[in-house]
């Protein structure tokens, strides 16, 4: 009875055991088919299933490994691709996977390790070769790529996939004509391949970066737009189709589609930073303002160091959201965080930027209206200050100290050199007319790169800039009205700037600045430049220029990574505008025994500065400051019989500060 009961156990193990290798087998076979089709979730699926019922088939944890990796499932592919290299050193594909991770995550030196270890082992594998290939592109080596991939092509089976990646590294290297004949043949031979397809829509992305044509730069783009739409035709998933379809759908301003394709891959992608940038701005340029509220919130928590994230998600909140909305407390109290921390560190510059960015978020805030009044009287701001108080006392009339500093600034306004002179109502607002700083007009930041992953970086950063200068007395941006009459007579509709819908610099056009003003009124300083995005750094190349010189008077480089880097970058080019502009007022008052000029200590002017006198191109001597205001300042004129010869209107120009005024005097 033993014996018979242990062969009916052997018996159904070995019933069972068959059953399951071939269902095992049935799994394998709809996942090899799935893959080949290009059907990763699905195959991913099947694969699961198989080495659920034989945990040990290697053939089932490297399929399962494969379709993880297409899926980018990094994590998944490279503890599977491992497994598979505990049994099998040698296995090419679980090593040519496992290079490919290290390559995504930015370990190219591993990567390139095992790679080359398995090369040394089968020196013409194609899937080693081509994967090492993709590495040095992915690092920027793209000759060495092209020089690998040609030293081997006569060892090997020039097969499809290795004859794509060498018309990607020929156009990598710059060298369009042999890309784009590999590419065509491809599309020629396996018309049924999506990838060749996708290759043609990348070549022509680089060669319309480069192309100064308009008619054939929309030849290019529409074909790109083709070529892509036939690479989702075949296969449905690809995902770095989908992408680029994006930024051609905004290049081709189909905004509504574009919005619909990226809310696709976020189904897939949801953590994905830049899918939702693309969503925030898209929405917003549709006016979906509460997908972007959301993409925006998302996306910060996600990826808290995102400056240019940051800096549109504070003007798309300013200008969509409520005071009361989650975004825009939270943005106004985190830029109140950063003016602490910057004012703690003495960057006065920085940390006035970060304050007016939460004055402009969260208005009502009682600890901003506190932090605002403390700010305004630490530097002197006499009419912000009074403002703010009035503001104050509304929400505390008995406050003790309010009410103190209150009549303190009021007593001031009326003791001070701008009131005295009859320029200064009580409230402490200058009499119209009184100030008249330069202008300058700021060109949009064009971006290094073709179509980049922020398409309206150009407009942050350049309005983070515009900003920055307008936080300065003794320069201003133009007027919004003025701005808008000016950028409608720039706009051109050229088609590199339909991406970004900037404006970029053109010294052909500058005489569309003038605005039917008198010439001595036109605008005369130009701010322009280029940027690029990488890996968190913002870099910028900025120009100012003298269109009365007609000559570049600064070009400066600026580099800075980090959550504050918009703000830090806008005010330090701010800084060098103002710095390297001439300090040049005017005459508005003159006196028995002196006279009064428009510039005070906020545009930098101190006791003892000497400016000279100047009318018509024609010096007339100097002025020395003996008294500093706000916005004004009291001085002496130097030479003899100045009543005679020197009126109001008369222009001042900085001639030396009192520092330089003493060292004259010591020598």
């Amino acid at each position: 009875m033993f014996l018979k009961t242990i062969n009916l156990v052997l018996l159904l193990s070995a019933l069972s055991s068959g059953i399951n290798s071939e269902t095992v087998s049935n799994y394998l076979k709809l996942a090899d088919a799935s893959y080949k089709e290009k059907h990763y979730r699905q195959a991913l699926s099947y694969y699961r299933s198989a080495m659920h019922l034989n945990p040990d088939s290697s053939k089932s944890i490297l399929g399962f490994a494969k379709s993880s990796l297409a899926l980018g499932s990094l994590e998944d592919a490279k503890l599977s691709f491992l497994k598979i290299l505990d049994k099998d050193k040698k296995n090419k594909d679980a090593i040519s996977g496992l290079g490919e991770i290290y390559s995504l995550e930015g370990k190219f030196e591993e990567s390139l390790s095992i790679l080359e270890e398995g090369l040394r082992d089968e020196p013409y594998n194609p899937t080693l070769l081509i994967t090492r290939a993709t590495v040095y592109l992915r690092m920027g080596k793209n000759e060495i790529a092209l020089r690998r991939l040609e030293e081997a092509k006569s060892k090997v089976n020039s097969n499809y996939e290795y004859n794509l990646l060498l018309a990607r590294a020929y156009t990598a290297n710059k060298k369009y004509k042999q890309a784009n004949e590999i590419i065509t043949t491809l599309i020629n031979e396996y018309p049924e391949n999506p990838e060749s397809f996708l290759e043609k829509a990348k070549l022509n992305f680089e060669l319309a970066s480069k192309e100064t044509n308009d008619e054939t730069l929309v030849e290019l783009m529409n074909d790109s737009f083709y070529r892509l739409e036939t690479a989702l035709k075949l296969d449905r998933e690809n995902v770095t189709a989908k992408r680029l379809m994006i930024k051609n759908y905004i290049w081709l301003d189909q905004m509504e589609e574009a919005l619909r394709l990226c809310e696709e891959l976020l189904i897939n992608f949801p953590s994905d930073t830049t899918l939702l940038y693309y969503h925030a701005f898209l929405s917003s340029r549709l006016n979906k303002d509460d997908k972007a509220a959301d993409s925006y919130s998302q996306l910060l928590k996600l990826e808290d160091l995102n400056a240019i994230a940051r800096y549109a998600a504070y003007r798309f909140a300013v200008s969509k959201l409520s005071e009361k909305h989650s975004l825009r407390l939270y943005l106004g109290r985190n830029r109140l965080e950063q003016y602490k921390k910057f004012i703690d560190e003495y960057a006065y510059s920085i940390a006035n930027f970060q304050l007016h960015l939460a004055k402009d978020l969260i208005p009502e805030n009682r600890e901003l209206k506190k932090v605002l009044i403390d700010h305004y009287y630490k530097f002197g701001n006499r009419r912000e200050l009074l403002k703010m108080l009035l503001k104050y006392r509304i929400d505390d009339p008995d406050d003790i100290k309010i009410n103190n500093r209150l009549e303190a600034v009021l007593k001031g306004i009326k003791d001070s050199l701008t009131y005295k002179e009859g320029l200064m109502d009580g409230e402490g607002k200058l009499i119209s007319g009184i100030r008249n700083q330069s202008e300058i007009f700021l060109f949009d930041l064009k971006p290094m790169n073709f179509l980049p992953d922020y398409p309206n970086a150009s407009i942050q950063l350049t309005h983070a800039i515009k900003y920055s200068i307008s936080l300065k007395s003794s320069l201003k941006v133009l007027e919004p009205d003025d701005e808008k009459k000016v950028r409608k007579a720039l706009s051109s509709g050229k088609p590199d700037e339909k991406y970004t819908n900037a404006i970029y610099f053109n010294p052909n056009v500058l005489n569309k600045l003038n605005l039917g003003r008198k010439s001595e009124d036109m605008i005369r300083y130009i701010g322009y430049g280029e940027f690029q995005i990488e890996k968190g750094e913002i870099k910028v190349n900025f120009n100012l220029y003298d269109r009365i010189t007609g000559r570049i008077i600064e070009n400066s480089l600026f580099s800075v990574s980090g959550r504050n880097s918009v703000g830090i970058i806008a005010t330090r080019i701010a800084e060098v505008v103002t710095k390297k502009l001439p300090i040049v007022g005017k005459i508005i008052k003159l006196k028995s025994d002196s006279a009064i000029i428009n510039l005070g200590f906020r545009d930098g002017i101190k006791k003892g500065n000497v400016f000279t006198i100047e009318s018509e191109s024609k010096e007339f001597g100097d002025i020395e400051i003996v008294e500093t205001d706000e916005y004004i300042s009291k001085g002496v004129i130097n030479f003899p019989h100045w009543k005679e010869t020197v009126g109001t209107g008369f222009k001042v120009k900085l001639k030396f500060t009192s520092k330089e005024k003493e060292k004259k005097e010591t020598n």
